[in-house]
């Protein structure tokens, strides 16, 4: 093996920040199959311009298939055996076992590939965050006390997971910021303190993202399971970018929600000012969610401008718009 192709080898892609970043704005996202070149033409552009992107690729692939086929025969020789001479493994009771019944993934299964020693530790963490994904999106319906807590592991593994780590520098810290898990961190804390506001809409925009997530990860990790979710998987990766966008109109439609909850004792003054100043840094730091302020501020404008619109409306949006700009500036 030529030395770019053995540094390609044992080149940790999983590790690496700027790859991590790379994948995470391809769109649309990449199938299993096309993941081996692209990450090829990364390294070569990246890391070792002498590697042959078209290399090793025709190899690569009959290997896989070969392994795949050997898996399989392994697989069915051992279920086999198992059942007649072994009991299969229990399912955990509790909460995590009603997560892994609701995901259909036996749990040995589940359990071989996160504990055996030959996987690397970063890999467990990382499926741990894929298992913490959907565990808060059935928590979210099921078990919301617990939902948040769930939520605050999953973003600090996904964070540390696409920044690397930590340098404590201008330039990280930048990336860190602009990073989705840690915005997501800082959306959840303002709600932290007052959890009697934290309703179904506080929880849709953290859903959206971990969805997406899950079906990264289960397409990435556990294919075997992807055909029993690939009708919503497949939608999902498709449509990545427009979910994205509509996770972060509704973090601003929150703020309006918020508001009106107010009046009925479901929020305080005290929440929307420090909910205010995160979606001003957000703004700041996210396109997205610039596009979406300027969206629905164009919106509300046309929409209050119209000749038909009662005039109590116009002063209601004077008003919110005034006390908005007030509230940022505190």
């Amino acid at each position: 093996m030529s030395d770019p192709e053995q540094a390609f080898s044992n080149f940790d892609f999983s590790s690496d920040a700027r790859w991590q970043e790379y994948y995470s704005n391809l769109f649309p996202t990449p199938t299993m199959s096309q993941i081996g070149k692209i990450k090829r033409k990364w390294f070569k552009k990246y890391v070792d311009a002498n590697l042959d992107v078209d290399a090793g690729l025709q190899q690569n692939t009959n290997e896989s298939s070969s392994a795949q086929q050997q898996s399989e025969s392994t697989t069915r020789a051992s279920q086999s055996s198992s059942s007649t001479t072994s009991q299969p493994a229990p399912m955990p009771g509790g909460f995590l076992g009603k997560v892994l019944t609701a995901v259909g993934t036996p749990f040995a299964k589940v359990n071989d590939l996160v504990y055996k020693a030959a996987l690397p530790v970063k890999d467990k963490f990382y499926f741990a965050e894929g298992i913490l994904k959907i565990a808060f999106i059935i928590s979210a319906f099921l078990m919301p006390s617990f939902a948040t807590m769930i939520a605050f592991n999953a973003c600090l593994l996904g964070f540390f997971r696409q920044s690397g780590k930590p340098k404590w520098d201008i330039a990280w810290g930048k990336k860190a910021l602009e990073n989705e898990f840690l915005q997501n961190i800082l959306y959840m804390i303002p709600f932290t303190f007052f959890p009697n506001s934290k309703t179904l809409v506080y929880f849709l925009p953290l859903g959206i993202h971990f969805w997406i997530g899950f079906c990264e990860f289960v397409n990435m990790r556990l294919p075997a399971l992807y055909p029993k979710i690939a009708k919503f998987a497949d939608f999902t990766r498709a449509n990545r970018a427009t979910l994205m966008y509509q996770k972060a109109r509704l973090e601003i439609l929150l703020m309006v929600f918020i508001v009106v909850l107010l009046f009925v004792g479901g929020s305080n003054l005290i929440l929307i000012l420090f909910y205010g100043n995160f979606l001003k840094t957000k703004y700041l730091l996210n396109p997205l969610t610039k596009s979406a302020f300027q969206e629905i501020n164009n919106w509300v404008e046309v929409k209050s401008n119209h000749p038909y619109c009662p005039g109590i409306v116009k002063t209601v949006v004077k008003l919110v718009r005034s006390g908005c700009a007030y509230l940022v500036k505190v």
